[in-house]
Formats: C-alpha cells, structure tokens, sequence
C-alpha cells in the first residue's frame, strides 16, 4: 500500500473519531494504527496538521477552500472522492481535502538518523548508535531506530532489547511496543515484546512506562519504574504485574550468560546456538530431552560438553562445528 492511501486513511479514521461517529470502532482503530509504524506516523502528522489547520486565518482558509472547490469541479477523480466522504460531516470533509492541498505546508519533524535491525537465530551485543547509546538484540528480534532534533525513538516489533541510553534531557529516549510506550533520559533497561506482551526490567536509572492510547489520546502513565523493578504487561498494554527483581537476572543473553531450569538439552543447545557457531543434532529424541539446570557462560561451551556424558547416558561426538549427541547404551 502506497504513501499517499495510507494517508488518506489516517485522515478518515481522525475524522470518524473527532466526529465521533456511529461507524467508529476503537479496537478497529487501534489495530490498523499498531498494524504498521507508518499508519502510527502518518496519524500523527494529520493530528498535527489539524492543529497547525486550526491556527490558519480564517481569511487564507476562505482562500484555500475556493481553490480546492474549483479544482473539484475540473477533476472528475476529485469529484468522487468528495462525494464519498460527505457523510462524515461538510467540516469533515472540508479538513480532509484541505489536508490534502497544504500538506507540504506542514511536513513532519526531519529523520536524521534512522536504522533498522532484524536478528534470526543469533544475537548482537554492543550495537554503538549515533548518538553513543548501545544496545543488543537477542534472536529472533525485530527493532526499528529513528532520531529526530527533538526525540530518539525506537519501535521494537517483538523480541528482546537491552538498552544503555546516553544522557540527552533535551532529547528523550522513545520506545514503542505494542500499545507501551517507555520513556527515558540516560539508563540501562531492557524491553521484551513476545506474543504482544511486553516486559520491563530496569538495570540502572528510572523508566516511565505508559499506556499509549486512551479517551485523551495521549500516553497514559502505568508506572514509573526504578532500579531492580520489573512490570509485565497484558496484550491490551496493561498492568499484569509488578515486582522487584535481582538486577543480575536482567538480559543474562547479553553477557553470555545462559540460565536453565529444567530445560531440555535440546533447547539449551539452541540457546547457545544462538552464540557460537555450532551445529547439534541429535541421533534419537530421548536424547535431546534431558533435562538441564544451571548457568553457563557462552564462552565455556567445551566445560559443558564434557560434563555432559558425566550427568546423562550420553555421548557426545564433534568435528569442528558439528556436534552430534547420541545415546550412550
């Protein structure tokens, strides 16, 4: 779907909303603005254009509404449009061509620095930005950076991110995740969004973490969090729960540190995967579902094979990468 469609349904859902009309569906609304980071952008640069909109003289507004009245007439296309938004109200509508005619007018804040990063099966550590803050992405981790004069803002689609945010209280540092939104200065934290549950942990500092849409149409502050604090939040970007936590069990991943309990041998096989550059098959299934427990450093992997024939009846053969386990009897 092109730039200028996704607009024009940015400006009909504001419409139906600010004319609260009977076709409106909140839950609709949000799915379609959480669907993609350029319905969320394009929403907000009609919101802002309404208000830059409101401050235009009625004289120069006259002036524009002749003009697109009489281009209306010469353009069959614009007729149409026209005619299928007059059930919305004539201000409505007048708002919604007008959106159209200045837009250039009033053009959103300027991306100056913009990034995308996207891991499958491994994790990345120590990811420098441009303005000096570092982060690191577990696998399977989806995450979108953009930096504007006033803001850094991050969308992070799902996965797992540990941030060390550099200090700039003239510029704070935006994360959105499902409908959450975390706000900070300069700290160390680290933002899951799973299955659209999203997790906050906060290693140093403080994180204010917000609902982002309600009746107001602003972030709705949850929680402020501190150092050593955990909230957990529903697929609808409430609270489901808060605690404190041991700041040494925040993002262990981006130490290279594994941490099992009860886990399949199996799964901690694919979890150092994610790490080293390793291959492991299994020759029967009973194999891979031994269970293990403990914490291991990524950078020890050898210990744990050799420990592995001591705790289970296994055996355990590897060339270079390639690590085959099979049973022992």
């Amino acid at each position: 779907m092109n730039k200028v469609t996704i607009q024009e349904q940015a400006c009909n859902w504001l419409n139906l909303k600010k004319e609260k009309c009977p076709t409106f569906n909140n839950e609709e609304f949000l799915v379609w603005l959480n669907e993609k980071e350029e319905h969320f952008s394009a929403y907000k640069k009609e919101e802002e254009l309404r208000k830059n909109i409101s401050a235009i003289s009625n004289d120069v507004l006259k002036e524009l509404s002749s003009e697109v009245f009489n281009e209306i007439k010469e353009n069959k296309n614009r007729k149409i449009l026209f005619k299928a938004i007059i059930p919305y109200s004539l201000a409505a509508s007048l708002l919604l061509i007008l959106s159209f005619s200045i837009f250039e007018m009033f053009k959103g804040p300027e991306v100056l620095y913009s990034k995308e990063f996207i891991t499958k099966n491994k994790v990345l550590t120590n990811i420098k930005l441009k303005d000096n803050s570092i982060i690191s992405l577990d696998s399977n981790t989806t995450l979108k950076i953009k930096y504007y004069e006033k803001s850094r803002e991050v969308l992070l689609k799902k996965g797992k991110a540990f941030f060390w945010v550099k200090s700039n209280r003239n510029r704070p540092f935006l994360i959105n995740a499902n409908f959450t939104n975390v706000e900070v200065i300069g700290t160390k934290f680290e933002v899951s969004n799973i299955n659209n549950r999203v997790d906050v942990n906060v290693k140093e500092g403080r994180v204010k973490v917000a609902k982002v849409f309600n009746k107001n149409k602003k972030p709705r502050i949850l929680v402020l969090l501190e150092k050593g604090q955990k909230v957990s939040l529903n697929s609808n970007g409430e609270i489901d729960k808060l605690q404190n936590i041991n700041v040494k069990s925040i993002a262990p991943w981006e130490q290279g540190k594994l941490i099992f309990k009860q886990d399949s041998l199996k799964n901690v096989m694919y979890e150092f995967s994610k790490h080293l550059d390793i291959d492991v098959k299994f020759e029967t299934k009973k194999s891979s579902l031994y269970a293990i427990t403990g914490e291991f450093n990524t950078n020890k992997f050898d210990n744990l094979l050799k420990s592995l024939p001591l705790i289970h009846p296994i055996s355990i053969e590897r060339t270079a990468n390639k690590i085959l386990i099979k049973e022992k009897f």
